[in-house]
């Protein structure tokens, strides 16, 4: 059939199905059209239009007392598989296989279009101003109304499977780590993908967009350009995969399944309320792919399976009116609707058939804070849910409901000296917190602010008060995280880190004690600095007539030349010199010290390079002795690898036997000199030997020879070290260096940040 009798036909199925449950209204029934068998009979409907017989009997179930009628059932025709479903605040739009998409203004009269691509789409959300459909071979298709669609560039042609939409950013992933995000939904750009595992779910939540790959990791970022792994989730199944996520206001939910449950293969829901802790639910479904929240509950979908919840913790299954896959859900404008291989759910709510109401609708408390609560009231089987606005509230119980209940909370000491506000919202009313300051406390902070390059990095700030008064800290930044010391009483410290930076130079805050702490960092764009510490260069004699030299090692993949300022620190003197390395070239200065900086004596130190594009910079250090071999390697770091103050390093695997000793190297990025606490440890995991302190001059490396020597232990066949900074803003980066005494060669130990 061409495309214009399939659209006649599908106006006419869509009058008949209008009309049949306006009629139904009169009898308190529901009566569902098969529009499929339309099609077949659109012939004989032109010749004979009083025939009705092939309209069917209605695939609903009865209808209970709650705020939402049970699902019924409409077969779209044309498509023999829906995948996706969005919603722009007024206008439906499904996408399927075969390029097929349908739009509707009601969610019961169904338009259908062609894509245009003879590709099948997987995926579809609204962005800002016009839907965004993605599936096979990285296609990607944009409409302003669901009804005339437009190809887009892609950059990839892997099956792209999830979408995810913030305020100013698409994100799209798919097969093999596929990543892509765009600003506008039209023009797209690869990310850098964190993984070459499938991704099938990306969603935005509480500032970041999260991702789960096949193997059940879990990814973040900022805008979809560059990823950090964040965690795994736990008890995740061997054979499985998560297939799809839904997000509220306070808690983001994935579903997938598990091969190894019943039936054979069942469904997985795992949820979350930070993106970084996540508890596994193992519901009574089959396989499940699609989630989303509205009208109060969550709902849930996959194969022949929909699922319900108010707390997304506890899941009841419903009638489901489709017997196939279901692969989304989405709410708006007072309806769900579900996507399926054999057509559409839709389920109706009624908010005005539930009125709430809270009390109290106050609160005050002093300085140091308390906890209490208030009541929600409604009728039964009307649902709710109730979410803390401010960080210094929390909710102890009563997150969601169902009818009237109570919401607990608690409230965090206030910190500053003055008095501040916030609110929980429950079932659509505002609840007001308000709370006194701290009076005859005063807070200093040191530094008031650091700058940090495009790769990010740690850092620590010094909060100094009385004893007894009680400060927060909190990050006012999605890329500025509080890794401890987020609230103290008296003097302390307050540990952060700052992420990685692809875009241009940006600026943000902290909150620390009432005082605003100030992070710069530059972006990875032109005009930018990088620099590089490499610690360990010598070229000198060491034990057993070993002969000690270093190179160094600098690549260029950046696409565009390389200026250079290479800088070699020794015990009482400096050396600089400028290099330019030109893009995919590379350049190795055998024995350095001599060949680039003409120091022919006895010298031994760090070399800090820095340049207007990233390169890559690696040294060797090795014997130069007959016996020796090609030594160790040595990384060139930035601030980001280094330990920040009350941070634990781990050097494992050290030795100190007939065969071998053991070298600690300490390099020192930070601008003043840094203190350095080592620890020595058996294999049974108890401290040997004297604690090591020790101080690191700015910009300086330090060696500390025969470690365990030092700590005045006499051997240890197997054994770790750990290092500790001991000075606040401090940033330390070390390693270990397991020396073969017969032949003098090196083995790199790196540190790992625990």
């Amino acid at each position: 059939m061409n495309t214009v009798a399939k659209s006649l036909a599908l106006c006419v199925c869509t009058g008949l199905l209008v009309a049949t449950i306006l009629a139904a209204e009169d009898r308190g029934t529901l009566e569902g059209v098969d529009l499929a068998a339309l099609e077949e009979h659109m012939e004989d409907i032109a010749e004979e239009p009083q025939d009705t017989s092939w309209l069917t009997e209605p695939e609903v179930v009865e209808k209970t007392l709650t705020s939402c009628d049970p699902w019924l059932k409409y077969t779209l025709p044309y498509s023999p598989s829906l995948n996706s479903v969005a919603f722009n605040g007024s206008r439906w739009v499904v996408v399927g296989g075969y390029d097929d998409t349908y739009y509707s203004d009601d969610g019961v009269n169904w338009h259908w279009e062609d894509g245009g691509v003879s590709k099948d789409f997987t995926k579809v959300r609204w962005f800002t101003s016009r839907f965004v459909a993605v599936g096979e071979d990285g296609v990607i298709v944009t409409s302003s109304d669901g009804s005339s669609w437009t190809q887009r560039g892609t950059p990839t042609s892997q099956e792209l499977r999830g979408l995810a939409v913030s305020a100013n950013r698409v994100v799209a992933v798919g097969r093999g780590g596929a990543v892509l995000w765009s600003a506008d939904g039209q023009n797209w750009n690869l990310g850098q993908s964190p993984t070459t595992n499938d991704i099938f779910c990306v969603e935005f939540f509480s500032g970041r967009f999260r991702l789960i790959d096949d193997d059940g990791d879990v990814y973040d970022s900022t805008d979809g350009s560059v990823w950090q792994f964040r965690t795994a989730l736990p008890s995740f199944p061997q054979f499985g995969s998560m297939m799809g996520m839904g997000v509220s206001t306070s808690t983001l939910v994935a579903v997938g399944f598990d091969v190894s449950l019943p039936p054979p293969g069942g469904g997985v829901i795992y949820t979350t309320t930070d993106g970084t802790t996540w508890h596994k639910t193992v519901p009574p479904s089959d396989t499940l792919r699609g989630a989303t929240f509205g009208a109060g509950k969550w709902v849930a979908v996959g194969d022949s399976t929909i699922l319900e919840s108010t707390n997304a913790s506890s899941w009841t299954v419903v009638p489901s009116p489709l017997s196939d896959r279901i692969w989304d859900v989405a709410y708006g404008d007072d309806q769900f609707i579900a996507a399926g291989w054999d057509g559409i759910a839709r389920q109706t709510c009624d908010p005005s058939s539930c009125t709430y109401s809270i009390s109290p609708t106050s609160a005050n408390y002093d300085a140091t804070g308390g906890s209490g609560s208030f009541t929600v009231s409604t009728q039964a089987g009307c649902t709710w849910t109730a979410t803390s606005n401010n960080n210094w509230i929390y909710i102890t119980s009563g997150t969601s409901g169902t009818g009237s209940g109570t919401v607990s909370y608690s409230v965090d000491a206030n910190g500053s000296s003055s008095s501040r506000t916030g609110t929980i919202s429950a079932a659509g009313r505002t609840f007001t917190i308000t709370q006194a300051g701290s009076t005859g406390c005063n807070y200093s902070i040191s530094p008031a602010s650091e700058s940090f390059g495009p790769t990010g990095g740690n850092g620590s700030v010094t909060v100094s008060t009385t004893a007894g008064c009680f400060w927060i800290a909190s990050s006012n930044s999605g890329w500025i995280h509080v890794t401890g010391g987020s609230s103290g009483t008296g003097s302390g410290t307050v540990n952060f880190s700052v992420d990685a930076n692809a875009g241009g130079s940006r600026t943000g805050t902290m909150t620390i004690a009432d005082h605003t702490f100030t992070v710069t960092q530059s972006g990875s764009g032109g005009g930018e600095t990088y620099t590089y510490q490499v610690a360990g260069i010598a070229h000198a004699g060491g034990a057993g007539f070993s002969v000690w030299r270093s190179s160094l090692c600098l690549t260029n993949r950046s696409g565009s030349t390389a200026n250079l300022t290479l800088v070699y620190r020794m015990v009482s003197n400096t050396v600089t010199r400028t290099y330019t390395l030109q893009n995919d070239r590379i350049k190795e200065w055998q024995d350095v010290a001599q060949s680039l900086f003409n120091q022919s004596t006895e010298t031994s130190g760090s070399i800090e390079i820095t340049s207007n594009v990233p390169v890559v910079v690696v040294a060797r250090t090795y014997n130069e002795a007959p016996d020796g071999t090609f030594g160790q390697g040595m990384p060139g770091n930035d601030d980001s690898a280094t330990l920040g103050y009350g941070q634990i390093g781990l050097l494992p695997q050290l030795k100190k036997t007939s065969a071998f000793r053991t070298n600690v190297g300490l390099m020192n990025h930070g601008s003043a000199a840094c203190d350095v606490r080592i620890k020595l440890f058996s294999e049974m995991g108890s401290q040997i030997g004297s604690t090591i302190e020790t101080s690191v001059p700015a910009k300086k490396w330090k060696q500390i020879n025969d470690v365990f020597s030092e700590a005045g232990v006499g051997s240890c066949s197997i054994g770790y070290a750990t290092v500790e900074v001991r000075t606040a803003g401090g940033k330390i980066w070390g390693y270990g260096s397991v020396v073969d005494n017969g032949t003098s060669d090196p083995t790199t130990i790196l540190l790992f940040i625990e």
